[in-house]
């Protein structure tokens, strides 16, 4: 992976806003009654410094733009793609969740009607990041406390709550491959998107850092968590499997 220490503001002409804009967050008012409006306050202040913090420097603001970019194509064509099956869901964090706690999205799994199993994700193109992300998701596992996500409604029942202790992989891909899926996005090739082989990449992603933090997990004796990562690598890979039945590899493609 390439490192990106410059940005390119006209790539954003070609309609990619329209992505950007299509990101539905869940707003912090909507949780009225399952927080105070003082603890809700005391967010919304906080997001607006850490804002201020990104929107004076164009080049973490460039930065932002291109993982959300990857981040709602994602979540599109992990659903619309049926790329881990046809009941699986994903939803956009809130911007407290995304800012403060690092997670750009939740793949919600359903054990059953009323039970799910959620995996956190977070969107990156550059390798700095890369690295950085993954050793502190090691750390996390290291001290016990997994990814937490505070303002979360859930894509299939719609309940609002906090999640603790969700599993957390971090998805990467260059900025050329997101400009690409963009650009089939914005002028709405459904096939050719379908077809794209980046999916094989970022399945192979989602399931190797699971198995990857797992066997972490278990060096440090944190056994609560490698059920955790265990039970998500169950579905997951059932999924995974399926997946690839419908939509085999061809020659040259991966």
């Amino acid at each position: 992976m390439k490192e990106t220490g410059s940005t390119n503001k006209e790539v954003f002409k070609h309609g990619y806003n329209q992505i950007l804009n299509a990101i539905d967050r869940p707003q912090l008012k909507e949780f009225k009654g399952v927080f105070s409006s003082e603890d809700i306050t005391g967010d919304k202040q906080k997001i607006d410094r850490l804002k201020e913090q990104f929107e004076q420097s164009t080049f973490l603001n460039e930065q932002k733009k291109w993982a959300s970019l990857f981040e709602s194509i994602l979540c599109d064509e992990i659903e619309l793609g049926d790329w881990l099956g046809p009941e699986v869901m994903t939803s956009f964090t809130s911007e407290f969740d995304d800012i403060v706690h690092g997670v750009d999205g939740v793949i919600e799994l359903n054990m059953s009607d009323t039970e799910f199993i959620h995996i956190g994700f977070d969107c990156t193109f550059s390798l700095d990041a890369l690295k950085k992300k993954l050793v502190k998701v090691a750390n996390m596992i290291r001290t016990g406390n997994l990814a937490q996500i505070k303002y979360f409604t859930s894509p299939h029942t719609q309940e609002r709550k906090s999640l603790e202790s969700v599993p957390l992989v971090i998805l990467a891909v260059e900025k050329e491959n997101i400009k690409e899926l963009a650009d089939l996005s914005v002028t709405k090739q459904r096939q050719k998107l379908n077809e794209h082989p980046l999916k094989y990449v970022i399945l192979e992603q989602l399931l190797f850092q699971l198995y990857t933090f797992r066997a972490y997990a278990f060096s440090q004796r944190r056994s609560s968590m490698q059920r955790m990562f265990n039970q998500a690598i169950e579905i997951v890979t059932l999924n995974i499997q399926n997946f690839l039945l419908r939509n085999p590899i061809q020659p040259k493609q991966y």
